[in-house]
């Protein structure tokens, strides 16, 4: 993240944790500290959520993450109409351009410095809380398409807002 490559001044952090303790052997940990280091320089730093679309459980280094650096997490999730999904482990979709969309926001986490287990699982839940809510904005369009639906939010508007399902 310090060294962008282009002028975009965009960079990459790159690492992954695990839910079963394989954090150290991901490059999870030089992850962490590098974007703690980041963060601690100004940066804005963006994660994919690395949430399961099998399990959708979300993992703690997010709510860590935001409990060392005093940054709040701003929770998101996209569901669109054109997309690709993977026969992979979690089923991952890439989303595709030009096509129609929902966004999904929640409301930004704050985790303390001094949180405790509950304070961390709490906010873990509120991020997962989205994922959710965008996974289900996508079962309904995809429900709506299967009915031959053109209008994929319209058909959905009885069960979601205008910033979320």
């Amino acid at each position: 993240m310090r060294s962008p490559r282009s002028g975009s001044g965009v960079g990459a952090i790159r690492g992954s944790g695990h839910h079963g303790g394989g954090f150290i052997g991901k490059g999870g940990v030089s992850a962490f500290k590098e974007m703690l280091g980041a963060l601690h320089e100004g940066y804005n730093v963006a994660l994919t959520a690395d949430i399961p679309k099998v399990a959708r459980t979300a993992g703690l280094g997010i709510v860590k993450l935001a409990s060392a650096s005093g940054r709040p997490i701003y929770p998101i999730a996209i569901a669109t109409r054109r997309r690709v999904e993977l026969t992979n482990w979690d089923r991952t979709a890439i989303n595709l351009p030009f096509g129609r969309g929902a966004g999904v926001a929640g409301e930004p986490v704050r985790v303390p410095a001094d949180a405790d287990g509950a304070a961390l699982e709490a906010a873990r839940h509120a991020v997962e809380a989205v994922a959710r809510r965008g996974h289900r904005a996508r079962l309904c369009h995809r429900r709506s398409a299967a009915k031959g639906r053109k209008s994929w939010l319209s058909a959905c508007r009885s069960r979601c807002t205008p910033i979320g399902c």
